[in-house]
């Protein structure tokens, strides 16, 4: 599980857990979990795919949301739920399953595998 991966997780569980927004959750444990790493908490390819998968409805234990996600960033995400549905082992190799997501092209992926991968693998995904 990468950085991007983390934060997702802890923040669906802090949903759960304190009823928290979606964006307020990814802050939150984005700070929690790395202080030291401004950077990181404000990079935004992470952030806006599980805000995406939220807005989507397909996050396990959160309500549908209204906030602001990345729609490239959400498509990604889905497309990618939708590729780990037919194929589960591919939440174990991000970079194959970016080559699919993508169709090939030459894309840098920025955290966006790590989240769906993580919440995935974690059970935290519904069927798409």
């Amino acid at each position: 599980m990468g950085r991007h991966g983390r934060i997702a997780e802890h923040a669906v569980r802090r949903i759960m857990q304190d009823a928290l927004l979606p964006e307020d959750a990814w802050a939150v444990m984005a700070a929690e979990l790395y202080a030291g790493i401004p950077a990181l908490q404000e990079r935004g390819c992470g952030r806006s795919t599980f805000l995406g998968l939220c807005v989507a409805g397909v996050v396990r234990g959160v309500e549908v949301s209204d906030c602001l996600g990345a729609k490239k960033d959400q498509a990604y995400a889905l497309r990618a739920l939708k590729i780990l549905n037919e194929d589960p082992t591919l939440a174990h190799n991000q970079d194959m399953l970016w080559r699919l997501v993508t169709e090939g092209r030459v894309i840098r992926h920025n955290g966006q595998m790590d989240v769906v991968c993580t919440l995935f693998r974690a059970d935290l995904l519904a069927n798409e």
